[in-house]
């Protein structure tokens, strides 16, 4: 496995969302994940440099929303598949080299993570809040997104 990001990180976790006072340790999920996925590129990435491009760019709202389409323009990536609440819809075969994000309800919230495996009915992912591989049941799964880098 390679060398995971995690939202935590003492050299952001301190960097703050535009709009209000929640940092990338506290709600960073998902530019984590993103800065995951963009490490195979040659882009020199961190969860901090997603953040900032995305502000740039206008890609995130004032609700700190994330804007897909400035994801995919910005970090070259192309969506392939957007998956609401349907796990067993998603062709593990034909995105084998892939990138994926799930969002998982964790009851009060919910967290995005980087998959690194589908077994069965559960999907092993990296959380990026502590840094452990952990697994879900696909019943806690929100959403996957996969993405494929565009050479």
């Amino acid at each position: 496995m390679k060398n995971y990001f995690t939202q935590t990180d003492p050299k952001w976790k301190n960097v703050e969302f535009p709009y209000y006072k929640k940092t990338i340790g506290e709600i960073g999920c998902l530019v984590t994940s993103i800065a995951n996925i963009v490490l195979d590129t040659n882009l020199s990435i961190t969860p901090e440099v997603v953040l900032s491009l995305l502000v740039g760019d206008m890609g995130i709202t004032n609700g700190n929303l994330v804007l897909w389409n400035s994801v995919y323009n910005l970090f070259k990536l192309r969506h392939a598949k957007y998956s609401k609440n349907t796990f067993d819809k998603i062709d593990r075969e034909k995105f084998k080299n892939a990138y994926y994000v799930v969002e998982i309800d964790c009851t009060t919230y919910s967290h995005f993570c980087n998959i690194l495996e589908f077994k069965n009915d559960k999907v092993e992912y990296f959380d990026v809040y502590d840094g452990k591989i952990k697994s879900v049941n696909k019943e806690r799964i929100i959403s996957i997104r996969v993405f494929e880098l565009v050479n």
